[in-house]
This record gives structure tokens, sequence and C-alpha cells, in this order.
């Protein structure tokens, strides 16, 4: 891989970008401006619908991720064989390619894809830089690449653009890879690698798409165990197919971009071999700096397993929120995953009882409900996300 001469404060560019992703923008126009285009976007998208997200340069970025939803089962600069499209994207090597490279020019020029999408952007020609693929599980690839888009009046892609693109390409590989890699450091925040796998919790974090990007020691084993949790597909699934679909709709749901929707749930799991089940309590995390493109956990699953002596005391309970000695009881009972009226018949007491201490309980500790409290009490002890 050398840089093309000419162009090697490009280059520093890119991998600039790579730890600073503010920068790719400012890399697109680079790119835009060397080939003779006039607009282009970084995606990371479903290769299948053609939905997703990403940064542009000379482009209206939310128009044109409309456009792609709206048009992606229709594009014609892919493969219409859903059989082998999928069987390419299982051997995927990142290429360049021209809308012409799909098809004959006249041809794509008759198509809706081009008369409705591309026209009212004023383009004409599109160049591609594969950068990724991912297998995501379920039949779903996930991909990333650069499209340059080009006006008709500037004519087709000469010979020297497509090399100065070929010379490029490798470095948007290896940076957008980088920057990825880094994305799960910076998602982890200030919480270290050392004190999570300290912790007594089994912890899983998730990025948008619910892929696992780094789990504790803890994690590991409940997953090693083959009996509860597992990972198919860099996705954290249950054994049980109706667990699965429990855990993704609490997953989706604490991962969702729709900040009046998000929020956190908790599910118990069975397993074989315990008496009582794995709670698990799924939390979205704290957003930082918005990274469209990138996998930076955005969901932490925090699971306890209930016979294995995980445990608060309730004089720290009392000091830290002011609660009472009865309300350190309750709160401990909801943090070990019962609900009120099993704290009720733990503790020998009323439901309503329970409930008026609840009440104060939330008062207290400024929480709305059992999934906020446990998520406090998790925080306040380096198991849950700050």
């Amino acid at each position: 891989m050398t840089n093309p001469a000419g162009h090697e404060d490009f280059v520093e560019l890119i991998y600039e970008a790579a730890i600073d992703t503010s920068l790719w923008p400012r890399v697109l126009e680079r790119l835009v401006d060397g080939i003779g285009g006039n607009g282009a976007t970084l995606r990371c998208y479903d290769m299948f619908t053609s939905a997703g997200e990403g940064v542009g340069a000379y482009v209206d970025q939310a128009a044109l991720e409309r456009g792609f939803a709206d048009f992606g089962t229709v594009n014609p600069l892919t493969d219409k064989d859903l059989a082998n499209k999928r069987r390419r994207l299982m051997n995927y090597r990142p290429k360049i390619n021209r809308d012409i490279d799909w098809l004959p020019k006249e041809e794509f020029l008759r198509t809706p894809f081009y008369n409705d999408f591309f026209q009212p952007f004023g383009f004409h020609s599109d160049v591609s830089l594969g950068l990724m693929c991912e297998d995501v599980g379920g039949g779903g690839f996930e991909g990333a690449g650069v499209n340059v888009f080009r006006h008709k009046r500037k004519g087709d892609w000469t010979a020297d653009e497509m090399a100065l693109c070929a010379a490029l390409h490798p470095h948007f590989i290896r940076a957008f890879k980088l920057s990825r890699r880094l994305s799960v450091t910076k998602g982890v925040g200030d919480v270290s690698t050392d004190l999570l796998d300290r912790s007594p919790y089994g912890l899983f974090m998730l990025d948008r798409g619910g892929r696992v990007r780094h789990l504790n020691r803890v994690g590991e084993a409940l997953v090693a165990e083959a009996d509860g949790l597992t990972i198919i597909g860099g996705r954290l699934a249950a054994r049980r197919h109706d667990d699965t679909r429990r855990l993704q709709r609490l997953i989706d749901l604490a991962a969702t971009g729709d900040s009046e929707q998000r929020r956190g749930g908790a599910m118990a799991l069975t397993t074989s071999h315990r008496r009582r089940p794995l709670s698990l309590l799924i939390s979205p995390m704290r957003a930082g700096r918005a990274e469209p493109f990138m996998p930076g956990p955005a969901v932490i699953v925090c699971v306890t397993d209930l016979e294995g002596g995980v445990s608060l005391s309730e004089h720290w309970l009392r000091e830290l929120f002011g609660l009472t000695p009865a309300e350190s009881r309750v709160a401990l009972c909801l943090f070990e995953g019962r609900e009120p009226r099993e704290a009720a018949q733990r503790l020998g007491l009323g439901l309503p009882t329970v409930r008026t201490h609840l009440a104060h309980i939330f008062e207290k500790t400024g929480t709305t409900g059992q999934v906020a409290l446990t998520s406090l009490m998790m925080r306040q002890i380096g198991a849950g996300p700050a």
C-alpha cells in the first residue's frame, strides 16, 4: 500500500479521521474535489434495504438517507438475485464500482432509481468505494462504503480519477476499520476494563444493532456455560427462541434513536442447572458525541446470577440514600430481581406496606421505577453505565 504522489497530506487526513471522526466530512470533501465529483457520503447500511446512516460532503445527508431507504429495494446497482447476493456477501472483498460497471448507462438512465432518486439531487454518475461487509446474523449483512456523485455536465469518470480512487481505497478501508475499533473503546468511556472484569455481574456492551462489542469475564463465563445465554452472529441471544425474542425487544427499546421511546427493561432467564433464574437488566448507555456509522456501545446488559452470592449492604444503602432499615431490605429485594409481591412474601410484609416503602425509596433515590432504581444501585458500585 503506497501513498499516491502529491496526496500525502490527504492520506494523513484520512488516518486522522480514524481517530477523530468529526474529520470524515473533510476527507469526503477532499475526495470529491480530487476526482471532480459534486457530492459524497460515507454510510453504514443494510446491504439488502440500503437503509442506514452516515456523514456527507456537499449533500443533504438526511434527504440522501431517505432516498436510499425509499429506493434501496429497486437499486439496479447491485445483485438482483438475493441468493446470489447473499453468497457474494459471504465472500465479500472491498471493490470500486461505477454505475456503468453494473449495467449500461442508457439502461441505468431509464430506471426509477436514476429518475426519481438521482435526478432530484442532480446526480448522473456514481462511483462507490466498498469498505466492509459484516454478517449480522439472521441472514442479514451490514455494509459500509463511500459513494461519490457527479453531475452530467462533468462527463464520465476519467482513468486518472479512477486511478486516484484505487490508490486511496486501501487507506480508506484501513482507516475505517481502525475508526470502528477505536469507537468501541471510546464508547466504554471512563469505565476501565479492570473495573468491568472485577464486577460480580455479567456485563455485555452492545452497539445499536445489538451486536456484542465488549463483555467482561463473568459475561464470558456465562456464555461458556452453554446454558441460558449465548452469542449468535455477534448478537446476544438466549438458548430458547421465545427468550431471545423478548431480549431483543428490550435491546431494541434501549438502543432506539428515538429519545422519547428509548428506555431500559428487565427480564428473568431460566437455566437448566439453577434453581433461580438469571436476572437481566437492559439499559441505554449515556449518549456521547454522535458517531452514526460507528459501532460504539449503546446498550449495556447486566446479568445477575441470583445464586452467585451477589449482595449489597443494608448499611451502605442507608448511608448512601438515607433509607430506613425496612426500606433498605425492600430495595435489596428489588435489586435481586424480585417483584413487589415476592418481596412482601420474603420479608413477611403486606403488599401495601411494601408499596409504601417503594414510594419512599423512589422519592429518596430520585428514581421512578424498579428498573431505574436497580440501574442506579449498580452504577453506584461500578456495575452499571454512568
